[in-house]
């Protein structure tokens, strides 16, 4: 199963890739796509503490980069963007922590690698969802405007 870690490495680039897309251009650039990717980063740096299958990167890879775009999406829709409505991306990111660590744990009971990057994925966007609906009900209004 060699193309797995190249797997592993496409998504994180793809994931750079949507920071670099949405992130706005001009002089403040870099700043915005490092706090776009490196929340990813982080997230991922706290999954490597431990030692997951490449699997199990590739799926916390995608579901980062479908909640990237899909909270962008969401924001820039609205009639007029928040620029601190970004606090509720980044305050639902320890659920995609909490996401990724328990698949790494779950992963040993999976043998097919497109399974577990599958099962990866949909558990961090679960801890995604479940965080989001914490922060939306307690700490931001997240309703329309």
């Amino acid at each position: 199963m060699k193309f797995v870690p190249s797997a592993a490495a496409l998504f994180l680039a793809f994931g750079a890739g949507v920071a670099a897309a949405i992130a706005p251009k001009g002089d403040f650039f870099m700043p915005n796509f490092l706090t776009f990717w490196g929340s990813q980063l982080v997230v991922l740096a706290c999954l490597a503490v431990c030692r997951p299958r490449a699997e199990v990167v590739a799926g916390v890879s995608v579901a980062l980069t479908i909640y990237l775009a899909a909270f962008n999406y969401w924001n820039m829709s609205r009639a007029h963007p928040e620029s601190m409505a970004w606090l509720g991306y980044f305050f639902s990111l320890p659920g995609a922590v909490i996401g990724a660590v328990a698949a790494r744990y779950l992963s040993p009971g999976f043998s097919r690698p497109l399974l577990v990057g599958l099962v990866s994925s949909a558990m961090v966007l679960g801890g995604i969802a479940i965080n989001q609906a914490l922060v939306c009900s307690s700490l931001m209004y997240c309703g329309a405007t």
